[in-house]
Formats: C-alpha cells, sequence, structure tokens
C-alpha cells in the first residue's frame, strides 16, 4: 500500500534526492506504525526501516575523508553520533556488535582514496 522515503528528520525526500545513512524508508501505508507528515496529516505504516549506506558516517549519501572525521570525533567523544545508524555506518571492519575503532576510519579514507572497496552487505 505505498511507501515514502523520508530524510532523518523526517522530511520526505524528492525522487531525484540523494539516500545517505539515517533515510528513513516506510513501507506499507496504514499499517499499525503511526507517522505524522510534515503537512500535520497522519498516515499508518506497517514497517519503517532505517537506510545504512556503509562508511557514510554524515548520511549524506558520499564516502570521503569527512565521515572519517566524523567517526574520530564520535570515538573521541568530541561530537557523538545523534543516531546509532550512524554508529553501525561507521563499522566497516570491525566485527558485527562490536564498536568501530580508528582502523573502521582508515578503512573508510582507503575507500575515499580508491584503495579499499566497503561492502554494503553484512
Amino acid at each position: 500500500n505505498g511507501f515514502e522515503v523520508c530524510s532523518i528528520k523526517d522530511e520526505i525526500l524528492e525522487n531525484d534526492s540523494i539516500f545517505g545513512t539515517g533515510t528513513k524508508v516506510k513501507i506499507g501505508g496504514d499499517g499499525n506504525s503511526q507517522a505524522q507528515r510534515p503537512d500535520g496529516s497522519e498516515r499508518y505504516w506497517a514497517a519503517e526501516f532505517d537506510v545504512v549506506i556503509y562508511g557514510d558516517t554524515t548520511g549524506d549519501g558520499k564516502i570521503n575523508a569527512i565521515d572519517a572525521l566524523a567517526l574520530i570525533k564520535h570515538l573521541n567523544e568530541a561530537i557523538p553520533f545523534t543516531s546509532e545508524v550512524f554508529t553501525e555506518a561507521g563499522s566497516i571492519v570491525c566485527e558485527d556488535g562490536e564498536e568501530p575503532t580508528a582502523v573502521d576510519a582508515l578503512a573508510i579514507i582507503k575507500h575515499a582514496n580508491g584503495k579499499y572497496q566497503i561492502s554494503q552487505t553484512k
């Protein structure tokens, strides 16, 4: 019964928008999960999923050195991530359930320089 793709702030994205980590995909309109739209109307969703692009820790849909910097700042508790979805996006080489480390930040930099390919499946 339809779907919507929304930003992390719950704003409906246009068809030509770039999807990044934190993008929300809501499916099966008029399901059980209530969501209020920006125009004030309400709709019910059967399921909602967060998009995770491994390496994209900023949510802009790109994997670059800025993502590595964001991960390092998170690890040093200077600027913590606002959502666990960004922590998951920074988990490149660490095992499932482990927190990312500087090694994951290095993997992001290597990917941005074409020296390493980040797998988008886990």
